[in-house]
């Protein structure tokens, strides 16, 4: 917990986070259409860090792990967004990729420790993000607008 709160700080302190202004990305839906919603993961990786070796990040990625039930339930509390919901949510050097079955397709699957993620297929790219409560203990990096009083 006290990494990911040093995480929160380190986001703030090194402008890692956009302010997030009313042109913003808007989502294309609120939730995983009816098509989506028999979405199955099928492989989760272990996290990949691309930052600066040692530190409080490193560390609090090489302890990040979900499993296929979590990165299943990210996405159905994530809005789905037409464009990357990038200034929305703060950005880490820690990810988790893998594979998921969706709408008969097979998708790759990148999700970031901000709570942003792509799925790409077949020359396709869908941006998610999540901003619901739920999905805090989910990522290493909550948006601010998952606090009710913005905090």
């Amino acid at each position: 917990m006290v990494i990911i709160m040093v995480l929160r700080v380190l986001a703030m302190l090194l402008g890692m986070a956009a302010s997030v202004a009313s042109a913003q990305s808007a989502p294309v839906h609120d939730r995983l259409a009816s098509s989506e919603s028999a979405l199955r993961v099928t492989k989760v990786d272990p996290a990949h860090y691309a930052g600066t070796a040692g530190g409080a990040e490193a560390v609090a990625c090489r302890n990040w792990r979900l499993s296929t039930t979590n990165v299943e339930r990210f996405f159905r509390l994530s809005e789905r967004y037409e464009e990357s919901p990038y200034s929305l949510f703060y950005q880490g050097p820690c990810s988790i990729s893998g594979e998921l079955q969706a709408e008969g397709r097979t998708w790759r699957f990148q999700l970031d420790g901000g709570a942003t993620a792509t799925w790409t297929g077949g020359g396709e790219t869908r941006h998610w993000g999540c901003s619901a409560k739920e999905c805090e203990p989910l990522v290493l990096l909550a948006t601010d607008r998952m606090d009710p009083e913005g905090t």
